[in-house]
């Protein structure tokens, strides 16, 4: 599902001229290059102020019928309706713009919060943020701005490089091992045993 940038409390977060997108992705503006864009989303879906994006032909009947504002496409797409954004690469340029688009999903500032559990032994690295009713276990080390979000656990003797981003209730299990600018998505599990079975002696040893 793309996400969609919409009204908050009565509000546009972000606008943008469709000619300062074009120069953001590297592409050129056929069309009216002066309108306002507020949000991203997908071409079925999308709605007046919005950008879409239209990389796979087999959607190319979607681009006189979409709602959305302008569209992103290849150089060799035209259109007689919608302003577009045309670029060699449609879908990485959509994916800039989602990025301008959409807001941080950090939005705590650095800490560890006061109901989070984490064992003395750890190595903290700086401008972490450590979420609600997380557990650190002993001989962890956590490298440098990372996040762990509420209800994640890390076993012990694990590691996170810099950068990480551990979304909640995630478990790293021990000894787990993650480099730098690793994002791990909510409901996760990592190191934990395998389903592996071998016969030996006709007994099943995991």
């Amino acid at each position: 599902m793309i996400p969609t940038q919409r009204k908050n409390s009565g509000k546009l977060s972000k606008s943008l001229q469709l000619k300062k997108i074009a120069a953001l992705v590297g592409g050129e503006v056929y069309g009216n290059a002066d309108i306002s864009i507020t949000g991203v989303a997908g071409i079925r879906e999308a709605r007046k102020g919005d950008i879409t994006f239209l990389a796979n032909p087999k959607y190319l009947s979607y681009l006189e019928e979409t709602e959305a504002s302008a569209v992103i496409t290849s150089p060799e797409v035209i259109s007689q309706k919608k302003p577009l954004v045309r670029t060699a690469n449609p879908s990485g340029a959509f994916t800039k713009i989602v990025a301008f688009f959409t807001p941080s999903r950090t939005s705590q500032l650095p800490g560890i919060h006061p109901s989070a559990v984490v064992d003395p032994s750890v190595i903290l690295g700086a401008d972490l943020t450590i979420g609600p009713h997380v557990v650190i276990e002993k001989n962890c080390e956590i490298g440098d701005r990372s996040v762990i979000d509420a209800g994640s656990y890390m076993g012990a003797r694990s590691s996170l490089g810099s950068d990480v981003r551990i979304y909640p209730n995630v478990i790293v299990g021990e000894g787990t091992i993650l480099g730098n600018r690793v994002v791990i998505h909510s409901g996760t599990v990592i190191g934990s045993d395998g389903y592996g079975y071998e016969n030996v002696n006709d007994e099943y040893v995991k």
